[in-house]
Protein backbone atom coordinates (compact mmCIF):
# COMPACT_ATOMS: atom_id res chain seq x y z
CA UNK A 1 0.00 0.00 0.00
CA UNK A 2 1.50 3.34 -0.97
CA UNK A 3 1.78 6.37 1.29
CA UNK A 4 -1.12 8.24 -0.32
CA UNK A 5 -3.50 5.34 0.30
CA UNK A 6 -2.33 4.97 3.90
CA UNK A 7 -2.89 8.70 4.46
CA UNK A 8 -6.42 8.49 3.07
CA UNK A 9 -7.25 5.50 5.27
CA UNK A 10 -5.94 7.21 8.39
CA UNK A 11 -7.77 10.43 7.57
CA UNK A 12 -11.07 8.61 7.10
CA UNK A 13 -10.65 6.66 10.33
CA UNK A 14 -9.92 9.81 12.31
CA UNK A 15 -13.13 11.38 11.09
CA UNK A 16 -15.22 8.44 12.28
CA UNK A 17 -13.65 7.58 15.63
CA UNK A 18 -13.58 9.38 18.98
CA UNK A 19 -10.03 9.48 20.28
CA UNK A 20 -8.23 9.39 23.55
CA UNK A 21 -4.65 10.54 23.84
CA UNK A 22 -1.86 9.18 25.95
CA UNK A 23 -0.36 11.90 28.11
CA UNK A 24 2.66 13.51 26.48
CA UNK A 25 4.91 16.24 27.74
CA UNK A 26 3.80 18.61 24.99
CA UNK A 27 1.71 21.79 25.00
CA UNK A 28 -1.89 21.88 23.75
CA UNK A 29 -2.29 18.10 23.68
CA UNK A 30 -5.40 16.64 25.32
CA UNK A 31 -5.06 15.61 29.00
CA UNK A 32 -2.43 18.34 29.48
CA UNK A 33 -4.67 21.30 28.82
CA UNK A 34 -3.38 23.96 26.47
CA UNK A 35 -0.58 25.44 28.50
CA UNK A 36 -0.26 29.15 29.24
CA UNK A 37 0.67 30.36 25.79
CA UNK A 38 -1.72 33.05 24.59
CA UNK A 39 -2.75 33.94 21.08
CA UNK A 40 -0.76 36.74 19.44
CA UNK A 41 -2.40 40.13 19.83
CA UNK A 42 -2.50 40.86 16.11
CA UNK A 43 -3.72 38.09 13.84
CA UNK A 44 -5.56 38.73 10.59
CA UNK A 45 -6.88 35.63 8.89
CA UNK A 46 -8.36 36.00 5.42
CA UNK A 47 -11.96 34.99 4.81
CA UNK A 48 -11.48 31.24 4.95
CA UNK A 49 -8.33 29.09 5.24
CA UNK A 50 -4.84 30.57 5.36
CA UNK A 51 -3.42 30.11 1.82
CA UNK A 52 -0.41 27.83 1.56
CA UNK A 53 1.59 30.75 0.14
CA UNK A 54 1.33 32.35 3.59
CA UNK A 55 2.41 29.33 5.62
CA UNK A 56 6.11 30.22 5.79
CA UNK A 57 6.87 31.33 9.34
CA UNK A 58 3.69 29.77 10.75
CA UNK A 59 3.76 27.07 13.42
CA UNK A 60 2.08 23.68 13.06
CA UNK A 61 1.50 21.08 15.77
CA UNK A 62 1.46 17.28 15.40
CA UNK A 63 -2.03 16.24 16.45
CA UNK A 64 -2.84 13.35 18.78
CA UNK A 65 -4.30 10.21 17.24
CA UNK A 66 -6.65 7.41 18.24
CA UNK A 67 -4.98 4.55 20.10
CA UNK A 68 -5.64 2.18 17.20
CA UNK A 69 -3.77 4.47 14.79
CA UNK A 70 -0.79 5.41 16.93
CA UNK A 71 1.21 2.43 15.65
CA UNK A 72 1.24 4.02 12.19
CA UNK A 73 2.73 7.28 13.46
CA UNK A 74 2.90 10.15 10.99
CA UNK A 75 3.36 8.43 7.64
CA UNK A 76 3.57 11.61 5.59
CA UNK A 77 6.53 13.08 7.51
CA UNK A 78 10.20 12.09 7.79
CA UNK A 79 13.35 13.54 9.27
CA UNK A 80 15.28 15.48 6.66
CA UNK A 81 17.57 13.10 4.77
CA UNK A 82 15.75 9.95 5.87
CA UNK A 83 14.18 7.42 3.51
CA UNK A 84 10.71 8.26 2.26
CA UNK A 85 9.42 5.09 3.90
CA UNK A 86 10.66 6.10 7.36
CA UNK A 87 7.60 7.85 8.80
CA UNK A 88 7.80 9.56 12.16
CA UNK A 89 6.84 7.48 15.22
CA UNK A 90 3.88 8.60 17.29
CA UNK A 91 5.69 8.60 20.63
CA UNK A 92 8.15 11.45 20.70
CA UNK A 93 6.40 13.29 17.87
CA UNK A 94 2.84 13.97 19.07
CA UNK A 95 2.42 17.49 20.35
CA UNK A 96 5.67 18.79 18.89
CA UNK A 97 5.56 22.17 17.18
CA UNK A 98 7.45 23.11 14.04
CA UNK A 99 7.81 26.36 12.13
CA UNK A 100 7.41 26.32 8.36
CA UNK A 101 10.72 27.06 6.61
CA UNK A 102 9.65 26.42 3.05
CA UNK A 103 6.84 25.02 0.93
CA UNK A 104 8.26 23.21 -2.11
CA UNK A 105 5.89 22.36 -4.98
CA UNK A 106 6.47 18.91 -6.48
CA UNK A 107 3.54 18.39 -8.85
CA UNK A 108 0.15 20.00 -9.38
CA UNK A 109 -1.22 17.77 -6.66
CA UNK A 110 1.73 17.42 -4.27
CA UNK A 111 4.08 19.63 -2.23
CA UNK A 112 6.74 19.21 0.47
CA UNK A 113 6.58 21.17 3.72
CA UNK A 114 9.88 21.81 5.55
CA UNK A 115 9.39 22.24 9.30
CA UNK A 116 12.09 23.29 11.74
CA UNK A 117 11.25 21.79 15.11
CA UNK A 118 11.48 23.84 18.27
CA UNK A 119 12.52 20.95 20.53
CA UNK A 120 15.15 19.81 19.64
CA UNK A 121 16.46 21.57 16.56
CA UNK A 122 15.53 19.20 13.73
CA UNK A 123 14.03 19.59 10.28
CA UNK A 124 11.09 17.46 9.20
CA UNK A 125 9.81 17.06 5.66
CA UNK A 126 6.08 16.46 5.30
CA UNK A 127 4.38 15.52 2.05
CA UNK A 128 1.11 17.30 1.40
CA UNK A 129 -1.47 17.02 -1.34
CA UNK A 130 -3.76 19.43 -3.15
CA UNK A 131 -7.40 18.41 -3.31
CA UNK A 132 -9.88 19.63 -5.93
CA UNK A 133 -7.01 20.53 -8.25
CA UNK A 134 -9.45 21.34 -11.04
CA UNK A 135 -10.60 24.52 -9.31
CA UNK A 136 -8.85 27.90 -9.14
CA UNK A 137 -7.78 27.55 -5.50
CA UNK A 138 -7.11 23.87 -4.70
CA UNK A 139 -7.12 22.96 -1.00
CA UNK A 140 -3.71 21.96 0.44
CA UNK A 141 -3.73 19.31 3.14
CA UNK A 142 -1.48 16.89 4.98
CA UNK A 143 -2.94 14.76 7.72
CA UNK A 144 -1.88 14.88 11.34
CA UNK A 145 -0.93 18.54 11.68
CA UNK A 146 -2.81 21.71 12.54
CA UNK A 147 -2.09 25.42 12.54
CA UNK A 148 -1.10 26.41 16.08
CA UNK A 149 -2.85 29.77 15.74
CA UNK A 150 -6.13 27.96 15.22
CA UNK A 151 -5.87 26.33 18.63
CA UNK A 152 -4.69 29.49 20.36
CA UNK A 153 -7.39 31.64 18.80
CA UNK A 154 -10.06 29.05 19.54
CA UNK A 155 -8.95 28.99 23.15
CA UNK A 156 -9.18 32.76 23.36
CA UNK A 157 -12.59 32.80 21.66
CA UNK A 158 -14.38 29.89 23.35
CA UNK A 159 -12.77 28.92 26.65
CA UNK A 160 -14.75 30.00 29.69
CA UNK A 161 -17.88 30.90 27.70
CA UNK A 162 -21.32 29.36 28.08
CA UNK A 163 -23.27 28.23 25.02
CA UNK A 164 -26.38 26.15 24.40
CA UNK A 165 -26.25 22.59 23.09
CA UNK A 166 -27.71 22.24 19.59
CA UNK A 167 -27.19 18.48 19.82
CA UNK A 168 -27.97 16.20 22.72
CA UNK A 169 -24.86 14.03 22.74
CA UNK A 170 -21.20 14.78 23.52
CA UNK A 171 -18.30 12.32 23.24
CA UNK A 172 -16.49 11.07 26.35
CA UNK A 173 -13.42 9.01 27.21
CA UNK A 174 -12.45 7.51 30.56
CA UNK A 175 -8.66 7.46 30.82
CA UNK A 176 -8.83 5.12 33.85
CA UNK A 177 -10.88 2.37 32.20
CA UNK A 178 -10.03 3.08 28.56
CA UNK A 179 -13.71 3.21 27.73
CA UNK A 180 -15.34 5.40 25.09
CA UNK A 181 -18.84 6.70 25.55
CA UNK A 182 -21.06 9.72 25.45
CA UNK A 183 -22.97 12.03 27.73
CA UNK A 184 -26.47 13.21 26.90
CA UNK A 185 -27.85 16.63 27.67
CA UNK A 186 -31.16 18.35 27.05
CA UNK A 187 -31.24 20.18 23.74
CA UNK A 188 -30.48 23.89 24.19
CA UNK A 189 -29.36 23.37 27.80
CA UNK A 190 -26.38 25.54 28.87
CA UNK A 191 -22.88 24.07 28.63
CA UNK A 192 -19.64 25.81 29.54
CA UNK A 193 -16.42 25.38 27.55
CA UNK A 194 -13.94 24.48 30.28
CA UNK A 195 -10.96 23.53 28.10
CA UNK A 196 -9.76 23.98 24.53
CA UNK A 197 -7.01 21.72 23.21
CA UNK A 198 -5.83 19.91 20.09
CA UNK A 199 -8.33 17.73 18.27
CA UNK A 200 -7.50 14.50 16.48
CA UNK A 201 -8.05 15.46 12.83
CA UNK A 202 -6.68 18.12 10.51
CA UNK A 203 -10.26 18.65 9.42
CA UNK A 204 -11.39 19.35 13.02
CA UNK A 205 -8.26 20.29 14.99
CA UNK A 206 -10.05 21.99 17.91
CA UNK A 207 -11.38 19.97 20.85
CA UNK A 208 -13.93 21.85 22.98
CA UNK A 209 -14.39 20.18 26.36
CA UNK A 210 -17.70 21.28 27.88
CA UNK A 211 -19.33 20.89 31.27
CA UNK A 212 -23.03 20.79 32.06
CA UNK A 213 -24.70 22.46 35.02
CA UNK A 214 -24.70 19.02 36.69
CA UNK A 215 -20.93 18.74 36.30
CA UNK A 216 -20.90 16.20 33.46
CA UNK A 217 -18.16 16.65 30.86
CA UNK A 218 -17.93 15.74 27.19
CA UNK A 219 -16.40 17.14 24.02
CA UNK A 220 -16.88 17.98 20.36
CA UNK A 221 -14.10 18.52 17.81
CA UNK A 222 -14.53 21.35 15.32
CA UNK A 223 -12.62 23.27 12.63
CA UNK A 224 -11.59 26.88 13.07
CA UNK A 225 -10.11 28.70 10.06
CA UNK A 226 -10.26 25.60 7.87
CA UNK A 227 -6.53 25.80 7.17
CA UNK A 228 -5.05 22.44 6.09
CA UNK A 229 -8.45 20.81 5.58
CA UNK A 230 -8.97 19.05 2.24
CA UNK A 231 -12.65 19.96 1.97
CA UNK A 232 -15.03 22.50 3.41
CA UNK A 233 -15.94 21.27 6.92
CA UNK A 234 -19.50 20.11 7.55
CA UNK A 235 -19.61 19.80 11.33
CA UNK A 236 -18.76 23.28 12.59
CA UNK A 237 -19.24 25.16 15.85
CA UNK A 238 -22.75 26.14 14.76
CA UNK A 239 -23.60 22.46 14.28
CA UNK A 240 -23.14 21.78 17.97
CA UNK A 241 -23.87 25.07 19.73
CA UNK A 242 -26.01 28.19 19.67
CA UNK A 243 -24.72 31.36 21.27
CA UNK A 244 -27.95 32.76 22.70
CA UNK A 245 -30.50 31.07 24.94
CA UNK A 246 -33.49 30.41 22.64
CA UNK A 247 -35.83 30.46 25.65
CA UNK A 248 -35.33 34.21 25.89
CA UNK A 249 -36.52 34.66 22.33
CA UNK A 250 -39.38 32.16 22.41
CA UNK A 251 -41.70 32.44 25.42
CA UNK A 252 -43.18 28.99 24.95
CA UNK A 253 -44.76 26.81 27.61
CA UNK A 254 -42.80 24.54 29.93
CA UNK A 255 -44.31 21.51 28.19
CA UNK A 256 -43.05 22.68 24.79
CA UNK A 257 -39.53 23.30 26.07
CA UNK A 258 -39.47 19.92 27.81
CA UNK A 259 -40.40 18.26 24.52
CA UNK A 260 -37.73 20.21 22.63
CA UNK A 261 -35.16 19.30 25.25
CA UNK A 262 -35.91 15.61 24.70
CA UNK A 263 -36.16 16.02 20.90
CA UNK A 264 -39.78 14.91 20.85
CA UNK A 265 -43.04 16.39 19.56
CA UNK A 266 -46.70 16.25 20.52
CA UNK A 267 -49.98 17.17 18.86
CA UNK A 268 -50.52 20.90 18.82
CA UNK A 269 -46.90 22.01 18.51
CA UNK A 270 -46.19 24.53 15.77
CA UNK A 271 -43.97 23.97 12.74
CA UNK A 272 -41.28 26.19 14.26
CA UNK A 273 -41.35 24.29 17.54
CA UNK A 274 -41.14 20.99 15.67
CA UNK A 275 -38.12 22.18 13.70
CA UNK A 276 -36.47 23.36 16.92
CA UNK A 277 -36.96 19.91 18.40
CA UNK A 278 -36.29 17.56 15.48
CA UNK A 279 -34.53 19.74 12.94
CA UNK A 280 -35.54 20.13 9.32
CA UNK A 281 -37.30 17.02 7.98
CA UNK A 282 -35.16 15.02 5.53
CA UNK A 283 -38.16 14.76 3.22
CA UNK A 284 -41.63 16.32 2.94
CA UNK A 285 -44.73 15.12 1.07
CA UNK A 286 -48.21 16.51 0.76
CA UNK A 287 -51.62 14.93 0.35
CA UNK A 288 -55.21 16.14 0.17
CA UNK A 289 -57.90 15.13 2.67
CA UNK A 290 -61.37 16.30 3.58
CA UNK A 291 -59.80 18.57 6.16
CA UNK A 292 -57.51 20.21 3.61
CA UNK A 293 -53.85 19.85 2.73
CA UNK A 294 -51.79 17.45 4.87
CA UNK A 295 -48.06 18.04 5.01
CA UNK A 296 -46.11 14.94 6.03
CA UNK A 297 -42.69 15.48 7.59
CA UNK A 298 -40.63 12.30 7.35
CA UNK A 299 -37.90 11.73 9.92
CA UNK A 300 -36.00 8.55 10.62
CA UNK A 301 -38.47 6.38 12.52
CA UNK A 302 -41.08 9.11 12.71
CA UNK A 303 -43.73 10.75 10.56
CA UNK A 304 -45.25 14.04 11.66
CA UNK A 305 -48.46 15.29 10.05
CA UNK A 306 -48.84 19.07 9.84
CA UNK A 307 -52.24 20.73 9.25
CA UNK A 308 -52.59 24.50 9.18
CA UNK A 309 -49.13 25.01 10.68
CA UNK A 310 -49.52 22.65 13.65
CA UNK A 311 -48.79 19.02 14.45
CA UNK A 312 -51.94 16.93 13.90
CA UNK A 313 -50.42 13.48 14.48
CA UNK A 314 -47.14 11.75 15.28
CA UNK A 315 -46.60 8.18 14.05
CA UNK A 316 -43.56 5.95 14.54
CA UNK A 317 -42.35 4.17 11.41
CA UNK A 318 -40.00 1.32 10.59
CA UNK A 319 -37.67 3.54 8.55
Amino acid sequence: MNKIKIGIILFGALLLMPCNVNGQDRPMVEDLGVGTKKAPEQIAFPDGPLPVEQWVGEEFIFLPQCNSLQKYGYQECIKQGAKSSDGLPYDGTVGRVGKVLEVVPVTRSKFILHLTMTDPDEVFECTGHYFDIGIDNPAPSFDGLALVKDILLAREKYEGNTYYAARREFSTYDSKTGGFGSVKVLKYSPVKVVRVSAGTSSRSPIRLVVETEEGKQGYHEIPFSGTNAPHKPILTFDTYFVKEDPRKKHKWSKRVWEAIGEESVFVGMTEEQTRMSLGDPPSVTESISKGGVLTLWHYRGLMVTIIKGRVDSVVTTSE
